[in-house]
This record gives C-alpha cells, structure tokens and sequence, in this order.
C-alpha cells in the first residue's frame, strides 16, 4: 500500500463521514479539495491526489482514483438516487401547491409582513426591494395570473 493510501486510510477511518479527501505531494491531507490545490501550489510538485470513501474498492493509478463497483451496487446507488429525486420533486410540488393555495387566498389588507415575505420567498417571486408594498405588488401580480 502506498503512503498515500495509508494516509487516506487514516483520514477515513478517523472521519467515516467524509466521503472523500485530497492529498498533496508532501502528504498533507485535506477536507476540501480548492484548499488542497491552493496549498499545493507553493510546492515543487503541486500534484493532489483524490480519494473516495463512498466505494468498497479503490485502486489507485498514477495520481487517477479508479473505483470498482459491482453492476448491483451501481443499480443500488442509482434506484436510490432516484428514489431521493422523486421525494424531493413530490415535497417540491407538495410545497408549491400549498403556496398557490395560500397565493389563492391572499389579501394584503389581513395578510401580515412576514407572512407575505414568506409566501412572496417560497414562490420564488422578484421584486425591486423587500419591502411591503414591492413585495404585496409581486403577489398581487402573480394572483391575478394565476386566476384568470
């Protein structure tokens, strides 16, 4: 095993959480890989290699990180993934839902300011400031559209 393996070994069995870390020619280990880069470069070989905790097999090759899955782990990874996508879409289109509910129904007269800041945020409306009136404007504006 390589120095640098046994270094990225280190790091992950110190920090399981981290999914990956960047080592630099000299043996420094870094979280973030910008931080790892711009170190890197006040030394003579400013090379950083990249390793992965996220995969049960690394190999390593020159300073390249090859990562060997079993087509079942890759099914796995990717039915998870959309799994999370499809749950973060439905709570998304939940959630719009609601604010076009709460848009349906909104009265600047009775609505109070923060309650229309955080429908005007969640509607991801623009407007020229955030003040009141711009912001009970933009509401209005987006009401009449979606009621016609």
């Amino acid at each position: 095993m390589s120095k640098n393996n046994e270094l990225a070994q280190d790091y992950f069995d110190r920090h399981p959480a981290s999914t990956e870390c960047f080592i630099t020619s000299d043996g420094r280990v870094f979280h973030q890989p910008g931080t790892a880069a711009g170190y890197a470069t006040s030394l003579k070989d400013d090379t950083v290699d990249e390793f992965s905790n996220n995969v049960k097999n690394i190999k390593v090759k020159g300073a390249k990180v090859v990562a060997e899955l079993t087509e079942e782990e890759i099914a796995a990874k990717e039915a998870e993934e959309k799994a999370a996508q499809e749950k973060a879409d439905a709570k998304l289109a939940e959630d719009k839902a609601a604010a076009e509910k709460l848009l349906k129904e909104f009265n600047p007269e009775t609505v109070k300011y923060p309650e229309a800041k955080a429908l005007f945020i969640a509607l991801g409306l623009t407007a020229e400031s955030l003040k009141g009136e711009a912001i009970n404007a933009a509401l209005l504006e987006a009401q009449s559209k979606i009621t016609e």
